[in-house]
């Protein structure tokens, strides 16, 4: 009987597990450089969405879904695609994947910190 529990608890691990979001990616990431009027943030939330704020003279709160596909994070907000290397407590911004954000010109390998 222990067996056949643990089996299923293995079992259940792995279905919820393909569809879980990593809890230590959820957070706050601050870009390294200057955003625009002020720190530029992502924030990954564990139920698969995000937001991003491009400083204080933005009037634009960007948002959509993020995943995370082997060692990089992908965030979709609507047809555009932000694509980001996962390292330690960083996301490093991998540019040749990615569109261009409206007012921050992020370079390619530039990072987001949690702070």
């Amino acid at each position: 009987m222990k067996r056949l529990t643990a089996l299923w608890a293995v079992c259940l691990i792995l279905l919820c597990g393909c569809t879980a979001k990593p809890n230590t990616l959820a957070g706050n990431y601050v870009y390294e450089q200057d955003g625009f009027g002020g720190k530029f943030s992502v924030t990954l939330k564990n139920d698969g969405t995000f937001t991003y704020y491009e400083g204080a003279l933005s009037s634009y709160i960007g948002g959509g879904t993020w995943t995370a596909e082997k060692e990089a994070v992908v965030l979709k907000d609507g047809e555009s695609t932000f694509c980001f290397a996962i390292e330690r407590d960083a996301l490093v911004f991998v540019a040749d994947r990615s569109d261009a954000f409206l007012y921050v010109d992020v370079q390619d390998g530039e990072r987001f910190v949690k702070p």
